[in-house]
């Protein structure tokens, strides 16, 4: 093989590398809109056959509903590191609300909404952090752990908490509010300016 052979490789392989990444880009984002506007995934073929009857190059994979979710998965997994990441970084006040409920199946669920400034001049929005499976049927500690938990996978240390975290706010079912042994005095123990 001889030198020129040797440099013109790399240079073939990064633009087959270019090609697909971006089909990947343009899937990626025709998923980003079936999210966005709340299409059913069952749209995502249905459109990257239309691209590619328009000569849009989309690639070969990708094109499943399965794909769809998984890919929506990583994008809001992306998007809310992002905005964990702002809020800290923003040293911002951090507001939680909380919800039990039950899906068909019943089990026992736990959604957590945030509500912190995403600009240091702007105003407070609510947000949307996790859905939290509780397996013990969701008794104070348990939901208390949970969130606890929930929080730290999501970059809220104790010590950001202890400085940050202002209020809390839940539906008033006894097991959160509970005087003795409710989620609410669970919390206050662990964050006393609360």
């Amino acid at each position: 093989m001889t030198q020129q052979e040797k440099n013109s490789m790399p240079a073939y392989v990064d633009v087959m590398n270019s090609k697909y990444l971006d089909s990947t880009k343009r899937v990626f984002s025709t998923c980003y809109y079936i999210s966005k506007n709340d299409r059913p995934l069952g749209d995502h073929q249905g459109l990257a056959d239309l691209q590619s009857q328009n000569e849009i190059d989309m690639g070969i994979g990708l094109h499943s509903r399965f794909s769809a979710t998984a890919i929506i998965d990583h994008i809001a997994h992306d998007m809310r590191s992002t905005i964990c990441k702002t809020i800290k970084q923003n040293q911002g006040k951090i507001s939680i609300l909380i919800d039990e409920s039950c899906t068909i199946s019943d089990i026992s669920t736990l959604i957590i909404y945030l509500n912190a400034q995403l600009e240091t001049s702007g105003e407070p929005q609510f947000l949307f952090l996790d859905l939290v499976e509780l397996t013990n049927g969701g008794s104070a500690k348990e939901i208390h752990s949970a969130l606890v938990a929930c929080l730290k996978r999501h970059t809220f240390d104790m010590d950001y908490l202890q400085k940050h975290f202002i209020v809390f706010t839940s539906d008033g079912v006894c097991v959160l509010t509970g005087r003795k042994s409710g989620v609410m005095e669970l919390i206050v123990k662990d964050f006393p300016k609360l």
